[in-house]
């Protein structure tokens, strides 16, 4: 098959990041109650897909628009940065580790790239402050990253029979999933999950 000319390309980012920002535009829509969905986790408001294709979805448009602000000098260079800093405010907000962590790291790469392979000295400066910044961020996020998915000896837990509502707890200490630093199959109460 021939090669995508740079504008068939141009036209296929464009169709991404518009989708990109409508599935945004939903979320917010949800978090702000406009639409009617319950939401119970803020994860929750990604409307069409799960939040963590969703987050690496923003993270790909991200590292576009950046990339594509480059080959443009006018107004429009200026309106993929102010849409790729939209995109990291949604990205923080939605509380998504996962996406910040793969932000930083793909980040991160980019600017150890850039720093190895700029044309001079002048420019490698310029690529030093923002890799030293990124560099700085990931440590917090990668800390907060591992601790959603540990947590204390299961058997080192204080266990309740009942929820507030009076149902009996189901707690099965034979299972070790973790999600968000809580363990899955510990104080479950299915009947409050149905009516939830």
């Amino acid at each position: 098959t021939p090669k995508l000319s740079l504008k068939k390309t141009g036209y296929l980012f464009a169709v991404f990041a518009g989708s990109t920002a409508i599935g945004v535009g939903s979320s917010l829509l949800a978090y702000f109650g406009w639409i009617a969905k319950e939401v119970s986790d803020i994860r929750n408001i990604s409307i069409y897909i799960s939040h963590i294709r969703f987050a690496f979805i923003i993270c790909l448009v991200i590292f576009f628009s950046v990339f594509a602000a480059f080959k443009f000098r006018n107004s429009i260079r200026w309106l993929l940065f102010i849409y790729a800093g939209f995109l990291i405010f949604f990205l923080i907000m939605f509380e998504s580790i996962t996406g910040l962590v793969a932000l930083t790291f793909g980040a991160l790469c980019l600017g150890i790239y850039f720093l190895l392979n700029a044309p001079n000295k002048r420019y490698r400066w310029v690529a030093i402050i923002p890799t030293l910044a990124i560099f700085l961020l990931a440590s917090p996020i990668i800390k907060e990253y591992r601790a959603s998915f540990s947590a204390p000896d299961i058997y080192s837990l204080t266990l309740k029979e009942s929820s507030k509502s009076g149902e009996q707890y189901y707690n099965n200490l034979n299972r070790n999933e973790v999600e968000n630093g809580n363990y899955v199959w510990v104080h479950v109460a299915f009947k409050e999950l149905e009516k939830s």
